[in-house]
């Protein structure tokens, strides 16, 4: 993925005509849940911690990746009509997957090929509330799959420079069927991304974090401050009251 040439939206926001525009990127929306999910798992207590896995924020920072499908992307007409590749027609806008969470899962499941960690990734699908299933399938064809799918493990493969590698042990036998570690983490991946894109709460990334975060700078003509947020630390602890 050519950062400076394609950009990815997580979110949208308005600009001051009201009209909704691509916000924050993909890649800065999760470098920000991954780094608050650091901080959150760093404070919970010993038994609690001990039920996520090594690779906890690392899944937590991939809970987006699927938002990388044209789906997806086609959701925010700007995005759609801007100049610049990939080129779809709006046939395969209608027909392609818009689930980005089932897209995440769906793409977690292939890169732990089968093993048991694998079970992990039903915590990223289930990062809305709902379980996709074990396994989970798409629900509709991808429109430009390989385009997606090649974006996706470039992203990947710069979170696992940052965060770690993803878990390689399966979640804890003795609490089959239930899971409860499973079950934390999606709730943890649930809870981090309504909170840590505002500049009024979130997490402090600590001066080591920082240097670890490549400082790339994205030439979307949407793009504002708030896509920079988790490369310049900006992120306080501090009350969203």
């Amino acid at each position: 993925m050519d950062s400076d040439a394609t950009y990815f939206w997580a979110k949208t926001t308005k600009d001051a005509n009201g009209t909704e525009v691509p916000g924050i990127s993909v890649r800065d929306h999760c470098l920000n849940v991954g780094c608050v999910a650091e901080a959150l798992i760093a404070g919970l207590p010993a038994a609690v911690r001990a039920l996520l896995p090594r690779g906890a924020a690392t899944l937590t920072a991939l809970h987006d990746v699927g938002k990388i499908t044209i789906g997806f992307l086609a959701k925010c007409p700007l995005w759609l009509a801007r100049d610049g590749p990939p080129k779809v027609s709006p046939g395969e806008v209608a027909l392609s997957v818009t689930d980005h969470a089932l897209v995440s899962q769906v793409f977690l499941q292939k890169v732990f090929d089968s093993t048991p960690a694998g079970l992990w990734a039903v915590a990223v699908g289930a990062h809305h509330g709902r379980p996709k299933g074990k396994p989970a399938r798409l629900n509709a064809p991808e429109a430009l799959a390989e385009w997606a799918e090649a974006n996706r493990l470039q992203v990947m493969a710069e979170f696992l420079s940052v965060f770690g590698p993803l878990p390689t042990t399966a979640p804890e036998p003795r609490l089959a069927p239930h899971h409860s570690g499973l079950w934390l983490l999606a709730g943890l991946i649930s809870a981090i991304p309504s909170v840590n894109d505002t500049p009024r709460a979130g997490f402090a990334v600590s001066p080591s974090r920082q240097s670890s975060i490549p400082n790339r700078k994205s030439k979307c003509p949407f793009s504002n401050a708030r896509t920079r947020n988790a490369r310049d630390g900006r992120l306080a602890v501090r009350s969203a009251a």
